[in-house]
């Protein structure tokens, strides 16, 4: 992948700015890296006869992820192992206790780990510093995610809750990623 991206994003900067290549290439790394990254889940949704399930693992955890920062991996491959398997592991766990809690649990599990991410958002890595402007408006994102996330998962109670449970456990991981500390990347 690494040969490929940088032929292109070479091509990219010959033809635009020279002096960007390097944005080109990591640009380039993380559109592929993502779209192969939520293919291999959908398609891993599809062969465990959960592909709804997929969709809404990727509409909870995706957007949210994206500001809440936390753990990462260092190479584009753990990500993408960690990505997979983490997945699973959620549809695993949502299969096994689903049905053992009642709703009220789940709203209660939810409301906590809501306020966590809130609180402590964005979770900044100390290797890629961001400025004071930029976590305000990730804080600001990630609120108005959450918020749309809960009005999904109520209206997913009413719908299947199984769904719900999905949506809730997905919000979770991004919890858990965030207690992950960045140094250990």
């Amino acid at each position: 992948m690494e040969v490929l991206v940088g032929k292109f994003a070479r091509r990219l900067a010959k033809y635009s700015e020279t002096d960007k290549e390097e944005i080109y290439t990591y640009g380039l790394e993380v559109i592929i890296s993502t779209v192969i990254g939520v293919a291999s889940i959908l398609l891993e949704s599809y062969l465990l006869s959960s592909f709804v399930s997929g969709l809404v693992f990727l509409a909870v955890f995706v957007p949210l992820r994206l500001f809440t920062g936390g753990y990462h991996a260092k190479t584009y491959g753990k990500c993408y192992f960690i990505s997979n398997l983490s997945y699973v592991f959620v549809l695993f766990v949502r299969y096994i206790i689903s049905d053992k809690f009642p709703s009220e649990i789940w709203a209660c599990l939810l409301l906590c780990i809501c306020f966590y991410i809130i609180k402590k958002a964005p979770i900044v890595n100390p290797a890629q510093p961001i400025s004071d402007k930029k976590q305000r408006r990730s804080k600001r994102i990630t609120k108005g995610i959450l918020m749309v996330d809960i009005v999904w998962i109520v209206c997913l109670y009413f719908y299947k809750s199984d769904l719900m449970i999905m949506a809730i456990l997905s919000i979770c991981l991004v919890f858990i990623l965030m207690l992950i500390s960045p140094r250990l990347i």
